[in-house]
């Protein structure tokens, strides 16, 4: 009924020695015994007894030729049911508190595991390092016992021994170190042996060195669906401990199991390398790294496989490795190019699905140049050596990292291509190859360009640069920037683009070509040694050194950042056509040109803009701009100047070119279009006025009321760099200079606040008609008695009769949006208002009605083309009364109104630029009266009415703030006067039982008095002029309709709208009124 005992285990070598022992035998284990048989089954066969196990410390092993091998298992014995399981293989040699094994011409091997009925017996491993040690293997072999195999159904072969175990143990093999071989079997083959398993410590696999793992155990029997055995790993790293792995030989997982022909799963070829999964793992590799292919050798596994974070790979030259290259999970995994001898990485290898998986970050170490080929978009750190690909390969960013060493990168270009990766730290760059390289991400290395081309811009380029013969450096700008690196070599720079590049390096050792292709190219160091050439639409400029110049047709020289002096060592050509701009103060001082050979100017132009806002310029100031020790040759063809007020000539002499300066004779003339208003009696300001020269070009009243005080303003302070800005304009410019200055937004203030008044008007006015139920009253919002007339007057019929204690409390908003158009003298005004009137009435006697009126509004006004706006926050107050005799309607009122005016004006100009403002307050006194005749026509009833005001506007003097160009205004008065005549009519409608009135009125409005606003202005130490503001429209046009709807007995909805309508005018008015009876 039981199986039989299983067989005693073999007797094992134990050796306590200490020191030297050089082997003068073989040690071979005893095998296990093998296991009985019963009537219930076989019994299992006994394990292998270890080959040598040497116990003492310090132990130095030489093998010599003698072989060390483990105890075979012993066998399982089938009984009557179920067969026994075959014996573990002993190990070869066992040192357990360390020591150093050197194996010379000899094996040590594990013992082979027991065949069995049931599972086969494990292979022993051939060696294991217990507490340090070392294995040093010269040219013999350490290989793990086979597995085990089996000769019945659904059972398994044995795995196959690892060949070494080592516990922080240090390897060092030139010769060869494999796994066992899996045992075979029916319901699957035993995995391949592990060539070599450590715990920490370091493995060194020489040249001539091997380390594979053993092949995985195959199949006896087709058509089952059991795998056959893996293979085993080359070299696996246990957890817990950092470990080094040196290869220049082979490392190769084992082959997979076979199978025979069918559809059994064959087995998976071993990983070579795997690594701990708690990471730290460094494989350095410039030998062949196999994965293990499976039994067909149609799929090859992993060849490396790592784990966790800290783990790192380098690659040196010759490194071959055969499958992936795995990363998972963790961080800090880095794939490394190095070593002293150059090598090849194709860095399209690199990616999810390729090649090289998982890594975090890339290096370049040790002396040697490695080439990126293929495509490649990661980032590398350069620590030393030098890394070299094109744009395709080598897209991520280059950052120099480390101390001592050399280190860099290059481009090494056959075609044109973009960089947009950043290249930074402690390091060169170099291009070469035909093509040409666009940095379009910053750089801040020193670069060699020795082939093709380099194109840079300067905000995102640094270092120094050398350019060989037949290369170039472009910088193209867009913005302006500035290079300080030193250019040298004797290739070619390029300015190309639109912005400005200013050079401020020592560049005298480049001798190559400069052109300015684009933009402008200031130097401000020295170029001496580079011949300069300036194309059309391009400009030098700056106060440095350039070598022979030519500046082409179409192109311009402009020395200086400001006023400076730019020399040329050698030869200056100005070609017909070209352009010299020079920039003048009225100090004397001038943009000069300092040439040390000749100077030809045939045909150029001199371009003049003055640039002083501390000196006034003198008549017969003269500026010498050329000057040239070998001659000037030719005549410059004229002056361009933009000024309307200077005459520029140039004065040329055998070594030099002058610009003499003149103010063009004027007469003060007077103003076109009559005279707007200036004041007598105007004070001029301190010191001796210049000539009057601002006048001459005034178009337009304002313009030469303006003009007139700008010739007075002080040679001195901020208002002589007004006054400069002003002399150097041209005559549009300086017309729309002269409208931007005049402040013309104050007297335009005055026409808003003025037309103000009519809302107050309109509020008492429209009250007292819809409380005596005029002919088309709108309803209003009241709290009264319920007076009948404030919610729906009637069209025809007896007026209402007010009750002599009625009391009404009343309120009305209002909003309108106006455009007044200017003229030849002034710009055109829009403005909007809104606000609200409240008010309280009661009714005197039978026919007459009191009251008191008090609102708020707000006005925002803009001058558009003065770039001027302001703001007026609106208080007002007033009284009102009427009465109704009849048809004859009276209706009078008087109200003042407090302003609070904010303006903003903007001054800018070739030049000059100013943001004046203004706060200051105003008040508007008004009386106003109207009178009315009803007549009754049918179902339709007219008034016509007479209306009649006085308006007086008071505005307080004020000064701006901000700038030179802020003024000065004294207080005055603005008085006007509004007659109005004109007919109204309402009619009523019945709509599904309702009343509907329908209403509306035309009337003409006649203003009188002062009805062309001007301010009287002054700059600062100027003096006085006056300015016409956008005039009150004299004869306009009211218009006015509305519908009210009846909507219940209590409840009327009335809208309307009014309208100003004149040649230059356009006022809107719009109005909703709910009026609810309670």
């Amino acid at each position: 009924m039981f199986g039989g005992a299983g067989g005693a285990g073999g007797g094992g070598n134990v050796d306590s020695t200490i020191g030297f022992l050089s082997l003068g035998t073989a040690y071979l284990g005893s095998i296990g015994g093998d296991g009985s048989g019963g009537l219930g089954g076989g019994g299992g066969g006994g394990g292998g007894s270890g080959g040598l196990v040497l116990t003492g410390t310090a132990v130095n092993v030489t093998t010599g030729a003698f072989d060390v091998t483990g105890g075979a298992g012993g066998g399982g014995v089938a009984g009557g049911g179920i067969a026994g399981s075959g014996g573990g293989g002993g190990a070869g040699l066992v040192l357990l508190d360390g020591g150093v094994v050197t194996v010379t011409g000899s094996t040590i091997a594990g013992g082979v595991g027991g065949n069995a009925g049931s599972t086969g017996g494990a292979g022993g491993a051939g060696l294991f390092l217990y507490n340090g040690g070392a294995l040093v293997n010269q040219t013999g072999a350490i290989r793990g016992g086979n597995g085990g195999g089996v000769a019945l159904l659904a059972n398994s072969g044995g795995d196959g021994g690892a060949a070494a175990l080592s516990n922080l143990g240090t390897i060092a093999n030139q010769a060869t170190i494999a796994g066992g071989t899996g045992g075979y079997g029916v319901t699957g083959g035993g995995r391949g042996g592990i060539g070599l398993v450590a715990w920490g410590g370091s493995v060194e696999n020489a040249a001539t060195g091997t380390i594979s793992g053993g092949q995985g155990g195959s199949l006896r029997q087709a058509g089952t669906f059991f795998p056959a055995g893996h293979g085993g790993a080359g070299v696996q790293f246990l957890d817990g401990q950092a470990a080094s792995l040196t290869n220049a030989g082979t490392i190769e997982g084992g082959v997979g199991g076979a199978t025979p022909a069918g559809d059994n799963p064959i087995g998976v070829g071993g990983v070579a390398i795997v690594g701990a999964a708690s990471g730290n793992i460094s494989v350095v590799n410039s030998g062949t790294i196999n994965g293990g292919v499976d039994s067909r050798s149609a799929v090859r596994s992993n060849a490396i496989s790592l784990f966790g974070s800290g783990n790192r790979l380098e690659l040196l030259s010759g490194s071959t490795i055969n499958g992936n290259v795995v990363v998972s999970g963790g961080a800090a995994n880095t794939l490394v190019l190095g070593g002293a001898t150059d090598g090849t990485f194709d860095a399209s290898q690199i990616g999810a699905m390729q090649q090289y998986r998982g890594f975090d970050t890339y290096e370049k170490t040790g002396a040697s140049t490695w080439t990126l080929t293929g495509t490649g978009s990661q980032d590398w750190s350069v620590v030393t050596g030098a890394l070299k690909a094109d744009t395709n390969s080598l897209a991520g960013n280059v950052r120099f990292a480390g101390g001592a060493g050399s280190r860099s990168v290059t481009f090494d270009q056959a075609f044109d291509g973009t960089y947009g990766g950043t290249i930074s730290g402690d390091g060169t760059a170099t291009k070469t190859g035909p093509g040409t390289v666009t940095l379009a991400g910053p750089s801040a290395v020193d670069w060699t360009i020795s082939a093709g081309g380099l194109v840079a811009a300067a905000e995102r380029f640094g270092g120094n640069t050398a350019i060989a013969a037949g290369a170039s450096l472009t910088f193209d700008q867009v913005t302006a920037a500035t290079y300080a690196g030193l250019l040298s070599g004797s290739g070619s720079i390029r300015k190309t683009g639109s912005g400005q590049l200013s050079l401020t390096g020592d560049s005298s050792a480049f001798t190559g070509a400069t052109s300015v292709e684009g933009g402008t190219l200031s130097v401000d160091a020295s170029l001496a040694n580079s011949a300069v050439t300036v194309l059309n639409g391009a400009t030098l400029g700056g106060t440095g050194t350039v070598g022979a110049t030519m500046v082409q047709s179409g192109a311009i020289i402009a020395p200086g950042n400001s006023i400076g002096t730019l020399s040329v060592s050698g030869n200056l050509l100005l070609a017909p056509g070209s352009t010299y701009e020079v920039e003048i103060a009225g100090s004397g001082a001038s943009d000069r040109i300092a040439v040390t050979g000749s100077a030809t100017v045939t045909g150029s132009r001199v371009g003049v803009t003055a640039l002083d806002p501390q000196t006034s310029y003198i008549d017969g100031q003269r500026y010498t701009i050329i000057t040239a020790a070998g001659g000037v040759t030719g005549s410059v063809a004229g002056v361009d100047s933009r000024s309307a007020f200077l005459a520029l000539t140039v004065d040329q002499q055998p070594n030099q070119v002058d610009l003499v300066i003149q103010v063009k004779e004027s007469d003060p003339g007077t103003p076109p279009g009559g005279d707007p208003g200036t004041p007598p009696g105007g004070v001029p300001g301190p010191g001796t006025p210049p000539p009057a020269v601002f006048q001459t070009v005034a178009q337009t009243p304002t313009q030469f009321s303006t003009a007139l005080a700008l010739n007075s303003l002080p040679q001195a302070g901020g208002t002589l760099a007004l006054y400069n800005s002003l002399l150097m304009l041209d005559a549009a410019s300086a017309r729309a200079a002269f409208d931007l200055l005049s402040g013309e937004v104050h007297a335009s203030a005055k026409t808003v606040l003025a037309e103000e008044s009519g809302a107050v008007r309109s509020a008492a006015v429209d009250r007292l008609r819809s409380a005596f139920g005029s002919v088309g009253a709108a309803p209003m919002a009241t709290l009264s008695y319920g007076f009948s007339a404030d919610l729906a007057p009637s069209a025809t019929g007896p007026m209402p009769r007010p009750g002599s204690d009625r009391f009404a409390v009343w309120g009305q908003g209002h909003g309108s949006w106006g455009r007044t158009d200017g003229d030849v003298n002034t710009g055109r005004l829009t403005s909007s208002t809104g606000g609200l009137m409240v008010g309280a009435d009661m009714a005197l006697f039978d026919s007459i009605r009191v009251g008191l009126l008090a609102g708020y509004s707000h006005s925002a006004f803009k001058a558009s083309g003065r770039l001027s706006s302001g703001e007026s926050d609106n208080y007002h107050l007033g009284v009102y009364g009427g009465g109704q005799w009849g048809a004859f309607g009276v209706r009078t009122g008087a109200s003042y109104t407090w302003h609070d005016v904010e303006t903003r004006r903007t001054v800018a100009f070739a030049g000059f630029g100013d943001n004046p403002r203004a706060d200051y307050s105003a008040g508007t006194a008004q009386v106003f009266g109207e009178l009315g005749y009803r007549i009754d026509l049918g179902r339709a009833a007219f008034e016509p009415f007479a209306g009649l005001a006085y308006v007086n506007l008071q505005t307080d003097g004020f000064r701006e703030t901000v700038g030179t160009a802020a003024l000065t205004a004294r207080g005055d008065d603005t008085s006007i006067g509004y007659l109005t005549l004109g007919l109204r009519a309402s009619t009523n409608v019945a709509v599904r039982s309702m009343d509907l009135t329908l209403r509306g009125a035309l009337a003409w409005r006649h203003a009188f008095g002062d009805v062309d606003p001007a301010a009287t202005l002054a700059f600062s130490g100027s003096s006085r002029f006056s300015v016409a503001g956008i005039p009150i429209e004299k004869n306009a046009a009211l218009v006015e309709a509305g519908l009210d709807l009846a909507i219940s007995r209590t409840a009327t909805l009335g809208v309307s709208y009014t309208g100003q309508l004149a040649e230059n005018v356009q006022d809107h008015t719009f109005k909703g009124v709910l009026a609810v009876k309670f």
